[in-house]
């Protein structure tokens, strides 16, 4: 059994991923979001000099990505679910949230308007229900959660 194995069920129900324009998104992808500068946490322990990315940048470098859930795994053996996009955190997006911050990742992802349901299933994963976002507004969702203060202030 894998690591994640036991967390995957075998529901089926068909669902695939609404196109931009006839979704529910309330914000996409756009150049403002994009060319916004996600700032690194304070216990990031990188000097000044390496700087931070923009939005867009960490989504060129494949640092910050989402794709529709395999069927099979929208709903858990736990029975939460259905879950409808993987969010994809990459390494280069560690710095810029902390542990120890009083609002954990995947709760900032949970806030955002269309998001039902929030697992945070490893490092670089996070699962979301959310059935009437289009992958540009699933995308927007991950971005604006990274961004969310939250997720560097440490109280």
């Amino acid at each position: 059994m894998g690591l994640l194995d036991r967390w995957r069920n075998n529901d089926r129900r068909p669902w695939s991923p609404p196109a931009e324009g006839s979704c529910g998104c309330r914000r996409h992808l756009d150049d403002e979001l994009l060319g916004t500068v996600v700032p690194l946490s304070p216990d990031a322990g990188l000097p000044e000099e390496v700087g931070s990315l923009s939005v867009a940048e960490l989504i060129d470098c494949q640092a910050l990505g989402c794709e529709p859930v395999d069927v099979g795994d929208r709903t858990l053996t736990d029975g939460t679910g259905p879950y409808h996009w993987n969010l994809w955190f990459g390494d280069e997006t560690r710095p810029c949230y902390s542990d120890n911050a009083t609002l954990q990742l995947d709760a900032a992802v949970a806030q955002q308007d269309g998001v039902e349901r929030t697992v945070w299933l490893d490092r670089e994963v996070i699962y979301i229900g959310a059935p009437r976002l289009c992958s540009s507004g699933a995308l927007a969702v991950a971005a604006l959660g990274l961004l969310d203060p939250g997720v560097r202030d440490q109280g």
